[in-house]
């Protein structure tokens, strides 16, 4: 029994059977938990701010399906949102990557969503990364669609790869979709504006 009395005292805060210093008071315990709350509450205002969207969505993986129009209306409004479009202030940077990244899982299909995430890159200085962002929509997920090609060329050009461009042009209209006549005119375009 001495033993158990012993770790008993061993275990019991300091200060409590010694008479050494209190235990730590309230005051402390909310100022060491008020940054802690105050995350907590705004991770809330952002949840409740984006919840309306959010239900919009019922597929956020990718599909072959193609999404209904309330559920891209939903991520578009939802990105609109997290661009600060909406009813609240934008997301942080890497908040707002996060969801263009998620996003994108879900719409890979659709070259507008591709071309809006280049063209948020592209506002926020990052070239490199807004003409990857078109080169993924046109040679990988949605390869088949002239629009994608056609934005890509132009990321392409006005990073200032006119060869790439012109590449991307003349395969767009030579094998993805021979006989577009837009594809014709963006060539002739790019060469007049490429003084050739």
């Amino acid at each position: 029994e001495g033993e158990l009395a012993a770790a008993r005292a061993a275990a019991a805060p300091a200060g409590a059977a010694d008479g050494g210093p209190p235990p730590p008071d309230h005051a402390v315990a909310a100022a060491w938990l008020a940054p802690a709350e105050a995350a907590s509450a705004a991770v809330r205002v952002l949840a409740a701010r984006l919840a309306p969207h959010e239900a919009r969505i019922r597929r956020s993986y990718f599909h072959v399906k193609p999404l209904d129009g309330d559920q891209l209306a939903g991520w578009w409004a939802l990105l609109d949102e997290g661009e600060g479009g909406g009813s609240g202030p934008p997301l942080d940077p890497a908040a707002l990557d996060r969801l263009y990244r998620r996003c994108l899982v879900a719409t890979a299909a659709y070259p507008d969503f591709w071309r809006r995430r280049s063209r948020a890159l592209e506002a926020a200085g990052d070239v490199a990364g807004a003409r990857a962002a078109a080169a993924a929509a046109a040679d990988t997920f949605c390869k088949f669609r002239p629009e994608a090609w056609l934005f890509a060329a132009r990321a392409d050009e006005a990073a200032g790869d006119v060869d790439a461009a012109r590449s991307r042009l003349t395969r767009l209209r030579d094998s993805v979709a021979p006989g577009l006549a837009q594809a014709a005119v963006a060539v002739a375009h790019l060469e007049r504006r490429a003084g050739d």
